[in-house]
């Protein structure tokens, strides 16, 4: 129902990019239709309501999106090339930052994907496990060693150093939340042969 994310100590969640809300994998029919991916997001909306509950949490300004397996960004990091004055401003296109309402409370958070997908519908790319944690520097791609862990042996350095954390609605909120689940949006042509 929700997605707890928080640096520091760290929580950092896994995606799997291609089950539904049931745990069906639907990347075979997604590849079956031959789609042409214009574009596409990973959409997760912020929790308002269970943080007021909890008072007191800063909201980071970004999220960090990751091959979990080779330990480096995904491919729309990479290709990204856009700038601003401050670290925290820069890949603005792959996004991660968060929209915030007029009393500068989080709304949302989207990062773009969309290369990293199309290897993945078209070049048969592996459909690898990605993480998300929180960041406070986008441009920081460095990971850290862990220590009495059985899970994960490293951790982006990013996420150790900011102290920030979230709540998100997940894959499977409420029912009066559907419009707000953690989603993976794709935006295609379909191809009339």
């Amino acid at each position: 129902k929700r997605v707890y994310l928080k640096g520091g100590e760290g929580i950092m969640i896994e995606l799997d990019l291609f089950k539904d809300s049931s745990g069906n994998d639907i990347l075979g029919e997604i590849k079956s239709k031959g789609w042409l991916i214009n574009e596409a997001n990973l959409t997760m909306y912020v929790d308002k309501e269970t943080i007021d509950l909890n008072g007191g949490i800063i909201e980071p300004s970004r999220l960090y999106l990751y091959d979990i397996e080779s330990k480096a960004p995904i491919v729309d990091y990479f290709i990204d090339q856009s700038q601003g004055q401050k670290p925290k401003d820069q890949k603005a296109v792959h996004g991660g930052m968060i929209e915030v309402d007029e009393d500068k409370n989080g709304i949302k958070y989207k990062i773009r994907i969309s290369e990293h997908v199309k290897n993945i519908i078209r070049n048969d790319s592996l459909n690898k496990k990605l993480g998300l944690v929180v960041t406070s520097d986008i441009t920081n791609a460095i990971n850290t060693d862990l220590r009495n862990t059985n899970e994960l042996d490293f951790i982006p350095v990013s996420t150790v150093i900011n102290p920030l954390g979230t709540i998100l609605y997940g894959p499977n909120p409420e029912p009066n939340n559907t419009d707000k689940r953690f989603r993976l949006e794709l935006f295609y042509t379909e191809v009339n042969n």
